[in-house]
């Protein structure tokens, strides 16, 4: 027999509980089944909100004696972070042309020229999809339409909303079909994504880029757990100089976070000012299935809570 946890509910905001659900107390309590996201430290959390309990996710089976299909997917609409929260939010490239059409129509006529210089169509795809997702997610936490918002790069290039109503900050990443998108109030926040795969030049990337101490732990590592020891400390460190607002101005020797597999994720030490690493917090996660994803914010530690988009939540009955 297998258990459900419903949003608002007590037992949904403990310790992790596994995507399950019970048939007959679902039955009982006349719900349906509904996915959950766990974050970085197992609290249950679900991008499926209380008043939107008829929609969920696709890729979601339902239990025996539930023959009704699911839903077409839809984009529910964010809840904006409360103070000393990040909110993480994951969603897929969008490839199929019926989904990318309601992203590229969020975009401005800059950021639409701007994603039609990429050569490859791949890219292109994941430049609307980050970008468009970015443009309604922060629609949505503000109560604004999309069309309104108004973007200002920072001085090194990181994007910022243009007098940011309620002091909203938020950073984006792509890589692969992962998309992973954070949002903050009054905090700087930076995040970074990347596919866990074989990386052969892994070594040679540790020893000209990273800080000795981390080519040091890189090297202790054992052979097998060397891609994920690299793609951590990769993730972390882009994650950090993004939060910055740095881009590679920052020199990535110029400060250490810990990247071995099982070793809690930190910043370390950063040497142009050793204080500097007192004032971010780090954290790491897997957003997806075969994904590392990193996240810096500013200031102590804090909450994260982390949600997903279904495949196809951007066509046309779902969106907004």
């Amino acid at each position: 027999m297998r258990r459900v946890f419903w949003p608002g509910s007590r037992r949904a905001e403990g310790a992790y509980r596994d995507e399950i659900c019970d048939r007959d107390a679902t039955k009982s309590r006349g719900k349906r089944p509904q996915p959950w996201v766990r974050n970085f430290r197992g609290a249950v959390l679900s991008c499926v909100e209380p008043g939107n309990r008829e929609q969920y996710a696709p890729d979601h089976e339902p239990c025996a004696g539930h023959p009704r299909r699911p839903l077409a997917p839809r984009a529910v609409r964010p809840r904006a972070p409360a103070p000393g929260e990040v909110v993480l939010l994951h969603a897929e490239v969008a490839e199929d042309p019926a989904d990318l059409a309601p992203l590229r129509a969020l975009l401005s006529p800059e950021e639409t020229a701007r994603a039609e210089r990429y050569h490859f169509e791949a890219d292109r795809a994941r430049s609307i999809t980050a970008r468009g997702v970015a443009r309604w997610a922060l629609a949505s936490m503000l109560g604004r339409a999309p069309a309104s918002l108004s973007f200002q790069p920072g001085a090194h290039g990181k994007p910022a909303l243009r007098a940011a109503p309620q002091d909203l900050r938020f950073n984006y990443a792509h890589s692969g079909q992962a998309v992973l998108l954070a949002f903050a109030r009054a905090r700087e926040v930076g995040v970074d994504v990347e596919p866990l795969r074989a990386m052969p030049e892994a070594e040679r990337i540790v020893a000209r880029y990273f800080s000795p101490r981390e080519v040091e732990a890189f090297r202790e590592a054992p052979p097998p757990d060397r891609d994920r020891a690299f793609l951590n400390g990769w993730t972390r460190k882009e994650a950090f100089i993004k939060a910055l607002g740095l881009g590679l101005l920052r020199n990535l020797g110029s400060f250490d976070v810990a990247l071995k597999p099982g070793e809690e994720p930190r910043l370390l030490a950063t040497r142009d000012d050793p204080d500097e690493a007192r004032r971010w917090s780090l954290a790491a996660f897997e957003p997806a299935p075969g994904y590392l994803g990193a996240a810096v914010v500013e200031g102590p530690p804090c909450a994260f809570r982390t949600c997903r988009l279904p495949r196809g939540a951007f066509r046309a009955r779902g969106i907004g």
